[in-house]
Order: structure tokens, then sequence, then C-alpha cells
């Protein structure tokens, strides 16, 4: 039905897949497209793959999610979900739920059970939270030392100590976030199965195969299908990352890179401070009224955060162009540079207002040296327009600034900005040492 809309399910159409499992869904399949696009790929990918079962050509992806049947649509949901969580902890938990997943299907089918397709889709499901918890018990932890040291304990003693050091265990951040998803009931067994189940035993034999791979049969069968998954996840290369127990030199070696984060805490204490005053001025200018087609600093937060995701995810290029008066801000200033410097933006490009002294603009699939082309041309708009208050500019991109966290770059862009709006900074548009690029 090509009438329906997104008001049909408020929380997007994944949600509305692993929550309601007494929906019908062939409303649902001529839609998956316009809903999610990125979604909708990975149900064509998966459904075309003769390692999940059908192995024929889509047309598209209702007609893959047709071919699938309701109940394993609903798993690839939850596949989907994962993913994109795991995406957001790091590149080590994308490549272990992969494994993990995989090598969970791979046992069952050597095991000969009578599920069928449906029971291949539950032991991939329960593969893929094997070890959920113990990563999203990472990501908060702060100290990531003695948590990833916990997650390397045998199955009997990891949980008992997590709770007497951190507090809580792996399995109740894992069961948190089942209740957050609002599973249905065959999802949630699959995630979160009684340890003595079946479910439950594949999940620690899934976790054991990754960390302690063999030659054998069905270790060969989950690299390939860990492979073939990735492929139709986005996730590209080989996610095949099996584990070593730590070595006492592994540990001492961790102690130390332990202490020399100490060594950086004057550092880290400036920069904390820097983004202390960074966040004093979004929120001063979080009232503030755009124009055109510039985004307030609440819209291009969010923003922000979905390209530098979307870049990541698909390794694709990415730059940040930062500017702001030389000086005091003027009033008005926000408004008028950020109206230029839209109207010699691409189409794709994003201006917004990062807080109450600065905008920044955001250059989707853009390295830095196509980015001159529009530094060039803001910097002779700039210049030529009348009444424009002097400004300073400085880039820098995502492969530059490796896995920095998105206010890292902010805080850098901020920071190098500010030097070059001071007198002294030079008047020229050029490299400079850093590998940025900035003028005034």
């Amino acid at each position: 039905m090509s009438d329906l809309s997104t008001n049909d399910w408020p929380d997007g159409l994944v949600a509305f897949l692993v929550s309601d499992e007494t929906a019908r869904l062939d409303r649902v399949y001529d839609v998956i497209r316009n809903e999610n696009a990125q979604f909708a790929t990975v149900v064509q990918r998966i459904s075309a793959s003769s390692e999940f079962g059908l192995n024929r050509p889509m047309k598209d992806a209702g007609y893959g999610a047709r071919m699938l049947g309701p109940e394993r649509l609903r798993h690839l949901a939850l596949w989907y979900m994962m993913f994109e969580l795991m995406v957001e902890i790091g590149p080590e938990a994308v490549g272990e739920g992969i494994c993990t997943s995989a090598a969970a299907l791979a046992i069952y089918r050597a095991s000969a059970a009578e599920g069928g397709p449906v029971g291949e889709y539950q032991a991939a499901s329960a593969g893929f939270s094997a070890r959920l918890g113990h990563w999203l018990l990472l990501r908060d932890e702060k100290d990531s030392v003695i948590s990833n040291l916990l997650g390397q304990l045998p199955a009997p003693k990891r949980e008992p100590l997590q709770q007497h050091v951190l507090g809580q265990t792996a399995t109740e951040v894992r069961r948190e976030q089942i209740k957050a998803w609002n599973l249905g009931p065959t999802l949630k067994a699959a995630c979160d199965p009684i340890s003595s189940s079946a479910l439950g035993r594949l999940q620690l034999k899934a976790v054991d195969l990754v960390a302690n791979p063999t030659g054998d049969a069905v270790t060969q069968d989950a690299r390939r299908l860990a492979t073939a998954l990735g492929a139709a996840l986005n996730l590209g290369g080989d996610p095949w990352l099996p584990a070593s127990p730590p070595t006492p030199r592994d540990l001492l070696n961790k102690i130390g890179a332990l202490k020399k984060s100490v060594t950086k805490a004057e550092t880290e204490g400036e920069d904390k401070d820097r983004r202390i005053l960074s966040l004093e001025s979004q929120m001063a200018a979080g009232d503030l009224e755009t124009t055109g087609g510039v985004l307030n600093t609440r819209d291009f937060s969010l923003r922000l955060e979905a390209e530098v995701k979307r870049a990541r995810r698909h390794k694709r290029q990415l730059t940040f162009c930062v500017a702001r008066a030389c000086g005091d801000t003027p009033p008005g200033y926000l408004d008028q540079t950020g109206d230029l410097l839209y109207n010699v933006s691409r189409s794709e490009d994003v201006v917004g207002i990062q807080d109450a002294n600065h905008l920044l603009v955001i250059l989707p699939e853009t390295d830095l040296n196509s980015a001159r082309v529009f530094a060039e041309r803001a910097k002779r708009t700039l210049s030529e327009t009348i009444g424009v208050f002097p400004t300073a500019m400085y880039m820098t991109s995502l492969d530059k600034e490796g896995a920095a966290k998105i206010e890292e770059i902010v805080a850098k862009l901020l920071k190098e900005v500010g030097a070059l709006s001071s007198a002294n900074a030079s008047h020229c548009l050029d490299w400079n040492r850093s590998g940025g690029m900035g003028w005034r």
C-alpha cells in the first residue's frame, strides 16, 4: 500500500518489525525502501544470498521481504538494530557481533537441528547478542582496562566479579537494552535466553568458537558466514577478529597505558574546560533564530552526528569547516555570514550555527584537497561582499582526525580557528603544519 506513511509506525519501521509480532506485515513490504533505504538494501542482500537460504535475483526490497517471510524478516530487523548499535560502540564490537552470529549459525547447522530457516535465524540472533552486554558495559564503564579484563575471564567467574567490581553485570546491561528496544517475545527469547536452554548453550559455544578458532569444518563455515553477513550489513572487509587470551606482557602493557593516561590529566583538564566553555556557548545559541538554509544549534548538532556516523560506517570522505569573526562577534554576524556560506555551498553541504560565536559547514563526500574549492569560493565571497566583518576559517577532515570523537573534532576546530582569528594569523589560504587548512 503506497499511501502508508511513517505515522503508521511512529518509532520507525524497524522498531515496528521487532516489537509487534501479531501485526500483519503484508502492508509493510512495499514501503520498506521509502521508510529506510539502508535497511531495504540489507533485506535485498540477505534475501538474495545463498548463505541465508534463497540465492535468487531480487527485484526490490519488498519482494525480498516476502520471500523471507514474517518471522525471518523480524529477525533481520533485529540484526540491523544490533549492528547499528555496535557501529556506535566501535569496530571491535561490530566484528565480534558479526563473528558470534556467524559462529552460532554454523554450530546450529552442524548440529542438524530441525528448526528450519526460522530456527537458523533465531540462532544467528542469539549469537549476535551473545556479547552485546559486554560491549555496552565496556562503553559505559570509564575504566576500560578493568572492564576488558573482566570480559576475558571464564564464564563462571565473569559475572560475579563484574557485579563486585562494577556494580552490574553484562547480562543486566543487555536486558536493559532489550527492554528499551521493546522486543516481541520470540525475539526477546533469542536475545536473552536462559543460560541452561539450547539457545543459552549455543551462545556460550559461539563465543568460545570465536575466541578459540580451530581448523575444523564448523570454524571454516563460520568464517564464510561472517564474511557474507558482514557484506550484507555493509561492514566491508574481513570481520573475523578471533580474540587471544591476555599474556602477562599484555596485562603489563595495559597497566602501562593506564598510567600514561593519568599523566595526561592536565591536558585533558584543559580540553574539558574548553568543551565546557563551548557547551555554555552552544546553550546561549540554542534559541537563536536562523534564516534561509542555515540550521540552528540543536538541528545542526543532530545532523553533524548523523553525517559522521554515516561517513564512518560507509568509509566515505567528510570535511568540516568552521568560521568565526576576528575579535568579538558583532550583532548579526552569524546570520549574515551563515547566509553567504550557504549560498556558496552545494545542495548536499550543511551549514549551521555551532554556538554563539561559530558557524560550521559539513562537506560530505569531500576530502581536504577537494574542499579547497569551497574554501576559495567562500573566501572570495566574504572578501568581496561589502559590510562583512573580518572572518577566520579553518578546515579539517574526518580522515585526518581518525577515530576522534565528534566533540573532540569540534573542540579542535574551535581552538584552531581561535588561533587564526588573532592579529598574528596568516592572511592567506594555505596548508598549515597540522595538515588542516585555514585563512582570515
